[in-house]
């Protein structure tokens, strides 16, 4: 018996099931990394400022056009509006028309009245 013999055949296996270990450790690791990965996506190493730059062309990503949907929709409004209030003008301006010519005519009835009570005290 070569004790030599048997005691390197031993640290071989030895070193062999270690390495195969490390190396499946290494693939069940490297898939499990893939698994978290892919269900909160990869994270990227960026400035502030690229978070911003990021940030900034998500939002204009996401309000594409909404301002055209609003312009759509308000010009309708402003149409209706302006259907509703033609002519407002107009009869502001003869709504006080009108009520200047009651307040002239009121001032001078009150003129008269108080010329013939004055009038009328002296007599």
């Amino acid at each position: 018996m070569d004790w030599r013999k048997i005691i390197m055949d031993s640290i071989v296996v030895a070193i062999i099931g270690l390495a195969g270990a490390v190396l499946s450790a290494a693939v069940v690791d490297a898939k499990g990394y893939k698994k978290i990965a892919g269900k909160i996506g990869s994270l990227k190493s960026d400035t502030l400022e690229g978070q911003h730059e990021a940030i900034k062309e998500t939002i204009i990503g996401k309000t594409n056009g909404v301002e055209k949907i609003i312009a759509e929709r308000t010009n309708g409004v402003e149409k209706i509006i302006a259907e509703r209030t033609n002519g407002i003008a107009e009869r502001q301006s003869s709504i006080l028309n009108k009520v200047d010519s009651i307040d002239k005519l009121l001032t001078q009835k009150e003129t008269e009245d108080r010329f013939r009570l004055e009038s009328m005290n002296e007599s």
